[in-house]
């Protein structure tokens, strides 16, 4: 008499292993960018706060000139400040002017560290105009003027 055995054969566990990895490697890269684009949302809320900052900063004094990102009074970050560095809340960015600000002006920009640098920076200006290195390259350049 001819007994059936429970199980899988060979082929069949071959064909799951190889749907599975083809799901992981569409998947995968997927999740990374779900990943990047939410701990972006750290940088941007880091400066959307130092422009609060700025902007409060200016309604006391009418200048942006001596106002200090970190270890300066104010400070403008409201991320945390460790040897004149200031990081965003989540530490996915360090926040910084892009140059010294002015009486009338002032760029600051979030710029990406850790598993997040292979994001391109953010950095917006007193005006509220927005900018994002998408590309990565180092430099913003047209299509780069809002934040994804």
């Amino acid at each position: 008499m001819w007994m059936h055995k429970r199980g899988f054969t060979l082929i069949e566990l071959i064909v799951t292993v190889a749907i599975v990895a083809i799901l992981a490697a569409v998947a995968f890269p997927s999740y990374q960018d779900s990943l990047r684009k939410s701990r972006r949302t750290d940088g941007k809320n880091a400066l959307t706060q130092a422009v609060a900052n700025m902007e409060r900063y200016y309604a006391e004094k009418n200048t942006y000139v001596a106002a200090a990102m970190c270890g300066g009074t104010p400070v403008i970050c409201s991320g945390s400040c460790s040897g004149g560095v200031c990081s965003s809340t989540e530490r996915n960015y360090t926040i910084a002017f892009a140059s010294s600000p002015t009486v009338t002006s002032f760029m600051i920009e979030a710029t990406p560290v850790g598993s997040q640098a292979v994001d391109g920076k953010l950095s917006i200006d007193q005006s509220n105009a927005k900018q994002q290195d998408i590309n990565n390259n180092g430099s913003y350049g047209a299509g780069e003027n809002y934040w994804k």
